[in-house]
């Protein structure tokens, strides 16, 4: 017959051992913004280098915004305005392959591409798809701009460092996002690692920010507990949305 102390110590033992769904509670708790970056960045890194230039939409349009802001305007005209003349050459090796399959990155395509070297400004360069966006999304790719003409790199090299920023910046957020976020963690991070939005973080564009903000905002608007328009995450949610907004309406100068 068992000893009753070495029973109770059994019952005690088994009754605080936490249960499968504890256990997994506690992964989706404190594990998942973790797990988001060790499968973020990677992809980021590998999706950056091996996307053929501008097969994100509207990434050339995007760069060249970038362009225009890393010469200091932030306000740009409504059809576009002066940025380095090359971006156009290297947007015209790539402008047939949107939407055709058959037609595909190439060893020589690539050199070709990898040749382009910086041109200098010219100007009334229409990029009307986003000009119209405020400058705040589009300021990591700025500084992959400015990093790739002070350093040399051809404009190819240019737009991977562009990428680069812009993705660690995007996944970065990501993470600040599941680290903060009260209710729907689980569902933020299978968001945050959609095929369609890793693509968009390996990009040049500034839908990298624009979603990575987006739902910072959805989380630090899960952790009110009251009336949210009574607590400091509301106006911080606020402050968010408000600066994605000012980089998705139309502001010309």
């Amino acid at each position: 017959m068992p000893e009753p102390s070495r029973d109770l110590a059994n019952y005690f033992v088994t009754a605080h051992a936490p249960s499968p769904g504890r256990r997994l509670a506690n992964v989706v708790e404190t594990k998942l913004p973790w797990l988001f970056l060790i499968y973020a960045l990677p992809s980021v890194i590998v999706l950056s280098v091996i996307m053929a230039p501008f097969q994100v939409a509207d990434e050339l349009a995007n760069i060249e915004r970038a362009d225009q802001i890393s010469r200091g305007v932030m306000i740009s005209p409504r059809l576009g305005g002066t940025i380095d003349g090359s971006w156009i050459a290297i947007g015209a090796l790539y402008q047939n392959m949107p939407f055709h399959p058959e037609v595909t990155q190439t060893v020589a395509l690539a050199r070709q591409a990898g040749a382009i070297r910086w041109s200098g400004p010219k100007d009334h360069v229409n990029f009307q798809a986003t000009a119209q966006y405020g400058p705040f999304l589009s300021l990591p790719q700025a500084f992959g701009i400015v990093f790739g003409r002070l350093a040399g790199l051809s404009l190819a090299r240019t737009l991977l460092a562009a990428r680069l920023i812009n993705g660690f910046a995007a996944c970065v957020v990501g993470f600040l996002a599941l680290s903060i976020c009260k209710r729907g963690r689980a569902l933020i991070f299978v968001t945050l690692l959609l095929p369609m939005t890793l693509s968009q973080f390996s990009s040049a564009s500034q839908d990298a920010l624009l979603i990575s903000l987006s739902i910072l905002a959805v989380a630090i608007a899960s952790r009110s507990e009251q009336s949210p328009s009574q607590t400091p995450s509301f106006v911080s949610a606020i402050f968010v949305a408000t600066l994605v907004a000012s980089s998705s309406l139309a502001i010309f100068g």
